[in-house]
């Protein structure tokens, strides 16, 4: 094999491992789930897939300093968080390398959506699951209900009560 035939089979050979990369089969919506699944799994380390346990609250919950509130203003707070040593660029900046995999208490579409932006920028654009602990109701707004936990509610071996009860902690 002369140098040209090499370098252009080294060129084509690159540009195929580029162009399969960009578009890896755990982000092709035509593939089973489990083809998807089975994929993305064999594509993490183990420090992501650890990652993908780990939650936060939402950036606008933490304090704004970067020591912890005094113990009256924990009592007072409802759900204010400092997670000593890091500032918010800092669980941004983590989002973007890909080590954290869910949020709590991201109440505004606004900061969902900026959540969401820094982890389509990791590495394996795993979207971030968001929610709000509401499993019993949303007590986080003035005038809702909050019910029993769903182990009490179980055990009241009501079937109805219970899809009651989910249909409005769903509601907002």
């Amino acid at each position: 094999m002369n140098l040209k035939t090499f370098i252009c089979s080294f060129v084509i050979f690159i540009s195929l491992s580029f162009s399969t990369e960009s578009n890896p089969a755990y982000l092709d919506s035509s593939l089973t789930d489990t083809q998807r699944v089975e994929d993305l799994l064999s594509r993490m380390t183990i420090e992501e897939k650890v990652a993908q346990m780990c939650q936060y609250v939402g950036l606008n919950y933490l304090s704004s300093e970067n020591e912890f509130s005094l113990t009256a203003e924990i009592l007072n707070s409802d759900s204010k968080a400092s997670y000593k040593g890091f500032l918010k660029k800092d669980i941004a900046q983590m989002v973007v390398d890909g080590k954290i995999g869910s949020f709590l208490h991201v109440l505004q579409p606004k900061e969902s959506n900026m959540l969401q932006a820094l982890a389509l920028k990791s590495r394996l654009k795993i979207p971030l699951i968001i929610g709000i602990d509401a499993i019993h109701g949303n007590g986080m707004v003035k005038g809702t209900t909050v019910y029993p936990s769903p182990i009490s509610i179980s055990s009241s071996f009501t079937d109805s009560l219970s899809y009651e009860v989910g249909l409005q902690t769903a509601k907002k």
